[in-house]
């Protein structure tokens, strides 16, 4: 390895290789290890023999792909950061094509950007095992949407499987993947947030290393890869042979595969009147809660590792049996309603209570009292809530009212986001007042619209601010438009906005903070980011923000630093009175990566800025308060009662921001 390599690798692995766990590309069969579910969905992918592995950064999958960087290294197999999910699926689909094991990882939300090659593929068929990692979020505590994957897995007619326990976050890996060699399909396998940051059990098997060496092979067969026309076939009779074979041969394959799947368990001893029906976290949680209410040996439980299809045996089989059958699942009720359509088919059949009954909560998690209420009525048992309803009216009280609320916002001491968030705030106010749109987008600058800033009115998804403030434009609104989105989000989905704003003579500024990393997800690159480096810490060439902006025929393109806040607020100024679409790229890294990069806070040797009490236009008059009221920087602390305003040392950057914007020149830099 040389310096240049020994530099970049190191650079790598302090940023954005940070999370990964020696234990797991270990070729130690039958090892025991305390894995998360990331960790564990990485080890599956490793046993399975996968060889190529893609992805775009998206909590809770961030760390999925992380865990696969170190064993692509030791066993010499392809892992990428995609530059957006489209890509990363395409690139998995291609791997497969040849017999390659191909995985493509991502959080629920990106599932809608593969869509047009999902579908599309499926009739087709894929030759190697090709398998979806799909990361939900009910409370949508990390997601912009409460958005189940299931749903659209079954749009596009692909198995779904779901775990339940850690030790099922590995194996349904490795089952998911023979059964799509098996049936030719892609496979989703569909876990939570909570399964994939918590930890458990797991033991591990043998590393497939056979399969993940095969050669490579690709069939050269026209029909089976295209939809066009071809010698003899219109167009509509191609598309339709592949779907015809899809019904006619793959789908009962897979019906059969299905009620045989070794991961779905029927626990019923024929005495039972009541039985519960679930999968993933849900199934435990229930088993829980009729443990807690003393009827465990009295209930039958079906868990349900296939969500799509549903084995129709099984669950006829447990619906002839029981009285009342409680289906317990997460967001959407896919596994109750395609029960119904079961019973149908099944004579004197339970009773189907879950969402669509109104007995279990239609979104969020699902807790013991979700599921306890519900059950206790239905057999009998006294209910004790684990909070009780004065209990519950304190903690609404505490927060709403007792807990002071911070006047800043969220970002991180030193961000170079909040101080361009400033500029362009105060900018905007200047010239337009309160007439002006800001938009955000998918980023550490989404926390722009709480106080004291209130900007980036609208966070819908990636690249959808630039859309949306063109059509505003458009719509004759009459309102200057700010478009707020980050370097990674403008790779991502961006370009063609920007594109379409130019040729369609709109007139919107963007704002583009160029931290040089995708900061929220965790710090991974993306092509403009870093010194040019992959996932795998190896060297590419590098994109810029500016030069890309230009070819697509932007006039106005100004690059700044938001730390030099004159400058900032000068470029940010002309940019907002250019006619046409402007934009401005303000660079400066992220303080997280510049401290982390540094050794560490010990390390860095921070030039603390201080405030001068006696200067200080609020701490002697009460008056004034821009580097709270305004900035909102995390390490400015007030105290209201006292009328105080201190800078806290072990937090502060050191940026120097503060002391730029105090007109009393109160505040000293570095100080």
């Amino acid at each position: 390895m040389s310096k240049k390599e020994y530099k970049e690798e190191k650079y790598a692995k302090k940023t954005f290789q940070k999370y990964t766990s020696p234990e797991v590309i270990e070729d130690n069969p039958s090892k025991v290890a305390l894995c998360s579910g990331n960790e564990a969905q990485a080890r599956g992918c490793l046993e399975a023999g996968v060889y190529f592995a893609a992805s775009y950064p998206g909590s809770p999958s961030t760390y999925t792909l992380e865990n696969l960087v170190p064993a692509a290294k030791e066993y010499g197999f392809h892992v990428e950061w995609s530059t957006n999910e489209k890509c990363a699926f395409e690139g998995a689909l291609g791997a497969s094509s040849v017999g390659k094991r191909a995985a493509f990882i991502s959080k629920n939300v990106g599932m809608s950007w593969i869509m047009d090659p999902l579908v599309n593929c499926v009739h087709k068929g894929v030759p190697g095992g090709l398998v979806l990692l799909i990361g939900d979020d009910p409370d949508a505590n990390t997601t912009s949407v409460e958005q189940d994957s299931r749903l659209l897995a079954e749009f596009a007619e692909i198995p779904v499987l779901q775990p339940t326990t850690q030790q099922e976050l590995k194996d349904l890996v490795i089952e998911a993947f023979e059964l799509s060699e098996h049936v030719e399909l892609p496979v989703g396998v569909v876990a939570s947030r909570s399964q994939l940051y918590g930890r458990g059990r797991v033991e591990f098997g043998s590393i497939s290393h056979d399969i993940r060496e095969r050669e490579p092979v690709f069939d050269h067969d026209h029909l089976h890869w295209t939809c066009n026309v071809a010698p003899g076939f219109t167009r509509e009779t191609l598309a339709s042979i592949h779907h015809h074979k899809f019904h006619d041969e793959i789908m009962p394959k897979l019906e059969k595969a299905v009620e045989e799947f070794p991961f779905n368990d029927l626990k019923l001893e024929g005495h039972e009147e009541v039985g519960i029906v679930g999968s993933g976290i849900p199934f435990l949680v229930a088993k829980e809660a009729a443990k807690r209410l003393g009827i465990e040996e009295d209930v039958a439980f079906l868990k349900l590792a296939t969500n799509r299809p549903l084995p129709k045996e099984l669950v006829g089989s447990l619906l002839k049996s029981v009285n009342t059958v409680l289906v317990v699942e997460e967001i959407e009720p896919m596994i109750e309603r395609d029960m119904r359509a079961i019973s149908a088919e099944v004579e004197d059949h339970a009773e189907i209570l879950g969402k669509l009954t109104g007995d279990i909560p239609r979104v969020g998690e699902i807790t013991h009292d979700f599921v306890s209420e519900p059950l206790a009525e239905i057999t009998g048992c006294e209910y004790t809530p684990s909070i009780s309803a004065e209990r519950e009216e304190q903690f609404e009280t505490l927060v709403l009212n007792d807990i002071a609320k911070r006047p800043q916002g969220f970002f991180c001491p030193g961000c170079p986001e909040m101080a361009g968030v400033y500029a362009v705030n105060t900018e905007c106010k200047k010239l337009y007042g309160e007439e002006f749109i800001s938009h955000g987008d998918i980023g550490c600058y989404e926390h722009a619209h709480s106080p004291p800033w209130e900007m980036a009115e609208s966070v819908l998804c990636m690249g959808a601010g630039p859309g949306m403030g063109h059509g505003q434009y458009h719509a004759q609104i009459g309102e200057k438009i700010v478009c707020l989105l980050g370097d990674g989000t403008f790779i991502h989905a961006a370009i063609p906005e920007l594109i379409n704003a130019v040729y369609n003579n709109s007139n919107i500024t963007f704002i583009i903070f160029d931290n040089r990393v995708i900061a929220s997800t965790g710090h991974q690159p993306h092509p403009a980011s870093f010194k040019g480096l992959t996932a795998m810490g190896e060297s590419t060439k590098m994109l810029e923000v500016p030069e890309i902006a230009k070819t697509c025929g932007v006039d106005y393109v100004e690059v700044v630093n938001p730390y030099n806040v004159k400058k900032t607020r000068e470029v940010v100024e002309k940019a907002l009175e250019t006619d046409g679409v402007s934009m401005v790229v303000m660079r400066q890294v992220c303080a997280v990566v510049a401290e982390r990069q540094k050794g560490g806070r010990a390390k860095m040797e921070v030039e603390v800025s201080k405030i001068d009490p006696e200067k200080c236009l609020y701490n002697t008059k009460g008056a004034c308060g821009i580097c709270f009221n305004e900035l909102g920087c995390p390490a400015i602390q007030v105290e209201r009662d006292a009328q105080q305003v201190s800078i806290d040392s072990d937090s502060c950057f050191g940026c120097g921001v503060c002391a730029q914007i105090c007109p009393a020149d109160a505040i000293e830099e570095g100080g």
